[in-house]
């Protein structure tokens, strides 16, 4: 007898989790465009303003914005370091986007350092960005 409540519930749950699975809505997600060999998406934007196209860079650390971009948004520079690139140091500025937003993911408090990308030759002209595990690491 015991056997047989316990086989019950699990029959009942076989046939309600499936069920329940498929009406639940599908999640959104995010198109990945490969460009000279570098992962890009479209649609950043940050406080609002936007869409923008950006770089994925999952061996980066940190978030990147182009400084002319930093500038026209208004978005001010908090803090200064030195970053070390393969070709050489350099001093940068940064600072913090209230909020970043890529589809349907949203991340706040997100610190950018202020960079040129125009130097990057190899980038394509219309990246604006490039997200970093800062903003990567929110999500799975």
């Amino acid at each position: 007898m015991q056997t047989q409540s316990v086989f019950l519930p699990a029959l009942f749950f076989a046939f309600l989790l499936p069920s329940a699975a498929v009406a639940q809505p599908a999640q959104a997600s995010i198109q990945l465009k490969v460009m000279t060999g570098k992962p890009v998406v479209d649609g950043v934007f940050l406080n609002g303003h936007g869409p923008y196209r950006f770089l994925l860079d999952t061996g980066s650390q940190s978030n990147q914005v182009d400084s002319s971009l930093a500038r026209k948004l208004g978005l001010a520079a908090a803090l200064q370091l030195d970053l070390q690139t393969p070709s050489g140091e350099s001093t940068v500025h940064g600072g913090r986007v209230s909020k970043v937003t890529l589809g349907p993911v949203e991340a706040s408090d997100q610190e950018f350092l202020f960079t040129r990308f125009d130097d990057l030759s190899t980038l394509p002209p219309d990246i604006r960005g490039i997200l970093g595990q800062e903003f990567l690491a929110n999500f799975d």
